[in-house]
């Protein structure tokens, strides 16, 4: 399955923390799904490590429909596993009957990501797509898309988070967090 910018707001879900009355943590994620089926919430540590049993998952539909279901439906144990160095975290999916019918149809394959240690070309267009800072998930909801290239190969820079030394590619346009 290769989709097609149009279509990618059916993988990617703003995720929402509350942290007082008036204020949030956000995020953005997509749903991915391995050969043998099993589902999986994949999005940032940063963002992951600040969820709590009040968090909500928002998706939409493609006229921008949004729909809220609760995180600790997903993963009743919100059993986070992190990356050991990089900004990536999965829950893998508990596919009960609250949930199952929401992700018809909205998982990534796991396949198609690039997970050796080497660079995406300079000459391949690469599509960043998110709620970034939250923009687009409130009211009609669609995910935001940024196109760009890569600038650099591989380089070693500290996460912005931890300060651990990690690899990181830079883009010649930088988008915006989400």
């Amino acid at each position: 399955m290769i989709l097609k910018r149009d279509d990618t707001f059916r993988v990617v879900f703003n995720i929402r923390t509350p942290v007082s009355t008036s204020t949030e943590t956000v995020g953005s994620g997509i749903i991915v799904v391995t050969p043998s089926e099993d589902v999986y919430l994949v999005t940032a540590t940063h963002v992951a490590t600040s969820c709590t049993a009040s968090s909500t998952v928002i998706i939409s539909d493609q006229q921008g429909n949004p729909t809220s279901l609760r995180l600790i439906d997903f993963n009743r144990n919100m059993s986070w596993q992190h990356h050991p160095v990089a900004d990536i975290s999965v829950l893998p999916v508990e596919l009960s009957v609250a949930i199952q019918p929401h992700l018809a149809n909205r998982c990534f394959p796991v396949d198609h990501f690039h997970t050796d240690r080497t660079t995406v070309s300079r000459d391949v267009e690469l599509t960043s797509v998110g709620f970034p800072n939250g923009l687009g998930a409130t009211g009609l909801c669609s995910p935001l898309s940024y196109r760009s290239y890569a600038s650099s190969a591989l380089i070693t820079l500290s996460r912005f988070d931890t300060g651990t030394p990690s690899d990181f590619f830079l883009l010649e346009n930088p988008s915006i967090g989400g």
